[in-house]
């Protein structure tokens, strides 16, 4: 435990969060909950693969960056740049994945960011 008050307990350390049966869905989404999660994440991701918790799709290396499918904007990323992705995961998961490309080539793509879950039980 890290701290606490009358109404919110903060906990620090590592944990798995696991969603059944998630079906991402990008749109805008409720930012508060009873139950939030938020923490670091890294993935790797080959061509052709999906970032998890998402519908963003890798389609490959590009003159212009990295290109992701399911996007509702420009489609390219640089090394560095921002992908922000928010939607629901199933009924009462809401989600938004903030991450930057880390690093790219025809076969793979890496990013590294923070994603928060809210959760209505």
């Amino acid at each position: 435990m890290l701290w606490y008050t009358k109404d919110t307990l903060y906990l620090v350390g590592s944990a798995t969060v696991v969603v059944d049966d998630p079906v991402p869905t990008s749109g805008p989404i409720a930012t508060t909950s009873p139950i939030s999660f938020g923490g670091p994440v890294a993935y790797g991701v080959r061509k052709g693969g999906t970032i998890p918790g998402t519908p963003l799709v890798y389609l490959g290396k590009a003159e212009e960056g990295a290109e992701l499918g399911g996007l509702s904007e420009y489609p390219y990323r640089m090394a560095g740049d921002s992908i922000v992705w928010e939607g629901r995961l199933r009924d009462g998961v809401n989600s938004r994945a903030e991450l930057r490309v880390v690093q790219y080539d025809r076969g793979a793509l890496r990013v590294a960011g923070i994603v928060t879950l809210w959760v209505d039980p």
